[in-house]
């Protein structure tokens, strides 16, 4: 009698525990897909209008493509570096993504300061996280004449469509094309 209340005992704290796990697991799936409220996509000016940088392009990610964009720190970064970190990293890594089926499209895009020795060259990181969790990152070079541009790199040549190409001409010269 005692063996049969101990494996009834312990089917139920199994059972207990399975319920409970696929519980949680619901909620972790439910708190990964959806934004919290504080964290909404940036918002772009109008397509066509005047970049607030001069020499910046005033780029937009593809209609369609939608990823969540966080600058850490925000109301410290310099108008000028946000507005190059947009046109120059932001959008074309967004952009080419949203063109390669291999990875997915982004689900996050998160801009940094750097705080390792190499901040003064490398003065932000960008993190990219995809929907199907995988996830890489990059520094970002400040060169003489602003911060340097995301390209993707490829074991061979690497393939961009011809609307990439026109609407990313600096990272098409880059890239060889």
């Amino acid at each position: 009698m005692l063996i049969l209340l101990l494996v009834l005992a312990g089917v139920g704290v199994a059972a207990g525990a399975y319920y409970y796990g696929k519980q949680q697991a619901g909620t972790k799936s439910q708190m990964m897909t959806e934004a919290p409220a504080e964290l909404t996509p940036q918002s772009n000016p109008p397509p066509g209008s005047a970049s607030p940088t001069p020499g910046v392009l005033n780029s937009d990610p593809t209609p369609g493509v939608s990823s969540v964009v966080v600058y850490e720190s925000e109301g410290v970064i310099p108008a000028a570096d946000k507005a190059q970190l947009k046109a120059r990293n932001v959008d074309p890594v967004i952009d080419y993504y949203a063109e390669q089926s291999e990875q997915g499209p982004i689900a996050t895009v998160t801009v940094s300061f750097n705080t390792e020795a190499s901040k003064n060259t490398y003065p932000y990181t960008v993190r990219v996280v995809f929907e199907n969790a995988v996830h890489m990152g990059f520094a970002v070079e400040r060169k003489a004449g602003g911060l340097g541009w995301w390209f993707p790199e490829c074991m061979t040549k690497c393939v961009v469509s011809s609307q990439y190409q026109s609407k990313y001409p600096e990272i098409a010269k880059i890239l060889g094309y």
